[in-house]
């Protein structure tokens, strides 16, 4: 058994004071009398022999030394024993508590937790799980001092909110979790916590919290269990912006049990052969030929048949294993390479991903060079996709990685542009060759998404850092074609090909080889097509002065919407004049409501495709911030993907338009009550936090209109439901109250004038309109027969 250096002094210590006292013990009792015997034997010298007051005198100092050991000896026992008790005291103390934060450790969180719970069993409690989200981050940015102030921030704000009325403890690093009663009024302060610290530490910035929040049904269950449910409720939200707070159920105990299956088998499948590499062409845009692939992995289960990437990989990232699984991968495409190269066939380049978890680990560059030398291949054909958050975790060792394996030839991309939080400014600093853009994050047409501008202005970033382009995801004709006219080089998505086995990928190419390649007839724009919108020309003016409302003439080049020329009646529909107007951004899909950009974009591409006018509703911001509404026509003049000219009319059609959705709303709100006439009803207001219920309700149960509920602040103190089921109900209407448009409940109320319940099946619905603040929730109960 090995000690420690603090462990071993105590020993020794306690072994010398040992020493000390059984000698003192020993030598104490018969001081008495020895010094008994030095005074007489004093006297006797003096009385007439000579040398007897000298041996007097050494026996005397000698007890004396005796006894002035022995009551060192003791004193030094005495002050072990203090040393001892304070020690103790400390030991204790840190077995209870976290040095820290002074709050109460994993160990003392779950004695006092148990015991909080045992003796209010009457209490509705849950436990919560606080995580923060990039700490490891903070803590390099700005320092470990910095990373302490916000653990004891977070721990004071808990203290100061929930002191008295539940236990709290730092669980972990970056980890606190709670005891509290479960009602809205103590989720509400969970939530305000991060608002809190921030404002605190005005120069955090960046603090996210994560909580995830398990309802206690079962007191008997170990805390430890309940805050491992609590915690893998924040985990699955952690690192999300817009969503931090989550609650624990059955689903996700189902996928961590799924999770434990997978990984005890991923060894074996990875042994006997389960995983199979597929090949995803890459095509040019301009030529729509294959110019490489990148390699994707499958996983096919003996028992559970195709599992995807997306719910194996992250899997593998967690235990460990994601380092066997990409070198598998590299080698399984240096050996179809190799293949390719004997057998006399086109070599085209495969990229593959390497995982943000092995990227950064120890020589790894040297690993992936020495596996493809190992095959005899030039490194410039397997290309390395690399996600951009993984320049989250550490960028200035990730550029010293990618750096090194530029110079042993590989061609480096950053993989799902867009999905991470890095800044467009930061692309000036990444050392890679390829911007791999995934249209699932900024573009769709068919879900009108905002992305449109976005991909546009990335693209126009990236060529001018001399980056190539590639795009994925792509998935219509008119996502190829917008990419085209922006300048993107390459594209895959299933408009192209979805993965498909290497076979299959060789014949492919075979076909496309023996194909001729046909050059499509484009139509271009003559210089006197521009000129003659662009120059102050007499005609032109006349014609745009008699234009009924708003009319423009539309150019889109290299991804960029101008106004060419615009009446004055456009300016006028925009609420500001015309040097306001061109003191602005001039490209138009940039003032097009972010969500409607997808669909303006559309319209185009449309005209541009069938040569015929397309109207489009949509939103558009002016220059005083406002938002409108607008129709409008647009018409193609000439052009191609690359460059093109349109003529358009604008209507606005903003009060229409509230006038409309306000009254959808209230239909819908109606509609509900006027199907459910019979029936009680309940309508909650968010700007009140009132419920307001139906004249049914006082028909059926004898309560008055006058008697309001509040959802959020009182629930609990209602008699109007019975004891078990307020939670239940509770916690359907919190769903709700978070984004669920729907949700449905059994639960039991009460007469007014009797003891006595009635079952009802409760409905509740989520009403909205974006032109007011206010939420309603509609509740619609209906009496079980």
């Amino acid at each position: 058994m090995k000690y420690t250096k603090e462990e071993t002094a105590l020993t020794i210590r306690s072994t010398i004071l040992a020493l000390f006292s059984i000698w003192a013990l020993r030598v104490l009792p018969i001081l008495p009398t020895s010094l008994q015997t030095s005074v007489a034997g004093g006297m006797m010298s003096c009385n007439g022999i000579f040398f007897t007051g000298a041996h007097f005198f050494n026996d005397l100092v000698t007890n004396l030394i005796m006894l002035s050991i022995a009551l060192l000896g003791f004193g030094m026992l005495a002050a072990y024993a203090i040393m001892n008790a304070r020690a103790k005291k400390k030991s204790e103390h840190l077995l209870k508590f976290d040095d820290l934060t002074g709050i109460y450790n994993k160990n003392g969180f779950y004695k006092c937790a148990q015991s909080l719970l045992q003796s209010n069993k009457d209490t509705k409690y849950c436990v919560a799980a606080l995580d923060i989200y990039r700490f490891k981050i903070i803590n390099e940015i700005f320092g470990r001092k910095f990373g302490d102030e916000i653990l004891k921030e977070i721990a004071q704000s808990i203290k100061e909110e929930f002191e008295g009325e539940g236990v709290f403890c730092r669980f972990g690093s970056d980890i606190f979790m709670l005891c509290i009663p479960f009602e809205f009024h103590y989720i509400e302060k969970l939530q305000r916590i991060n608002d809190k610290v921030e404002n605190k530490l005005k120069t955090a910035g960046d603090i996210v919290l994560s909580i995830g929040v398990y309802v206690i049904e079962n007191l008997d269950m170990p805390v430890a269990t309940m805050c491992d449910r609590a915690y893998m409720a924040s985990k699955n939200i952690k690192g999300s912006y817009t969503t931090r707070f989550a609650m624990y159920d059955d689903n996700l105990r189902a996928t961590l049990l799924e999770e434990r299956e997978l990984t005890a088998h991923m060894k074996e499948g990875l042994e006997n052969g389960e995983f199979q590499v597929y090949l995803q062409p890459k095509y040019s845009l301009d030529t729509e030929r294959i110019m490489g692939s990148e390699a994707l992995i499958r996983w096919f289960h003996p028992k559970k048949g195709l599992i995807t990437p997306g719910k194996f990989i992250p899997i593998f990232e967690r235990n460990g294993l994601i380092f066997n699984l990409d070198i598998f991968v590299l080698e399984t495409v240096c050996k179809i390479l190799r293949n390719w190269k004997e057998q006399g066939k086109t070599l085209s380049p495969i990229a593959i991903n390497i995982s943000r978890r092995n990227i950064l680990q120890n020589h790894i560059a040297e690993t992936i060079k020495d596996v493809v030398d190992a095959y005899g291949l030039d490194t410039s054909l397997v290309n390395l996709e690399i996600t951009e958050t993984a320049y989250i975790d550490n960028p200035d060792l990730l550029n010293k990685v990618i750096e090194k394996l530029r110079t042993y030839g590989f061609v480096i991309s950053i993989d799902d542009f867009g999905s991470g939080y890095s800044s467009l400014n930061t692309l000036k600093d990444v050392p890679v060759d390829i911007l791999k853009i995934d249209l699932k994050f900024l573009l769709n047409f068919d879900k009108e998404s905002k992305g449109a501008s976005i991909l546009s202005s990335v693209v126009r970033m990236a060529k001018s850092l001399n980056m190539v382009i590639v795009a994925e995801g792509v998935e219509t004709k008119e996502q190829a074609s917008f990419l085209r006219s922006l300048g993107c080089g390459f594209a895959q998505g299933y408009y192209y090909s979805k993965p498909i086995t290497v076979k299959q990928f060789e014949e492919l190419v075979e076909r496309q080889e023996n194909e001729d390649i046909i050059n499509e007839e484009r139509d271009f724009i003559t210089e006197l097509d521009i000129e003659n919108f662009w120059e102050n020309n007499a005609d032109v003016n006349i014609f745009l002065r008699n234009v009924l409302g708003g009319f423009g003439i539309y150019e889109i080049k290299d991804g960029t919407i101008n106004a060419s020329r615009v009446n004055d009646a456009y300016f006028e529909l925009l609420g500001c004049s015309r040097d306001t107007y061109y003191k602005c951004n001039k490209n138009v899909i940039d003032w097009v409501y972010p969500s409607d950009r997808g669909m303006m974009t559309s319209a185009f591409l449309k005209t541009l495709e069938t040569r015929k006018p397309e109207d489009v509703i949509y939103r558009r911001l002016t220059p005083d911030g406002k938002i409108i509404w607008l129709k409008s026509k647009f018409c193609f003049i000439a052009g191609n993907s690359v460059h093109s000219l349109y003529y358009a009319y604008f209507t606005d059609i903003t009060n229409q338009i509230k006038t409309e959705k306000s009254l959808r709303a209230n239909e819908k709100k109606y509609a509900m009550i006027m199907d459910h006439i019979n029936d009680m009803v309940f309508e909650w207001h968010k700007k009140t936090d009132e419920v307001f219920v139906s004249e049914q309700f006082k028909h059926l149960f004898g309560y008055s209109k006058s008697v309001y509920l509040q959802f959020t602040k009182n629930f609990f103190k209602t008699s109007f439901f019975h004891e078990e089921d307020k939670e239940k109900l509770h916690s359907a209407f919190l769903s709700v109250y978070y984004g669920e448009q729907k949700a449905e409940v059994s639960c039991r109320i009460k007469y007014a004038n009797k003891d006595a319940y009635r079952k009802c099946e409760v409905t509740l619905i989520r009403v909205e309109n974006e032109f007011s603040d206010d939420l309603i929730i509609i509740g619609i109960a209906t009496l079980n027969q």
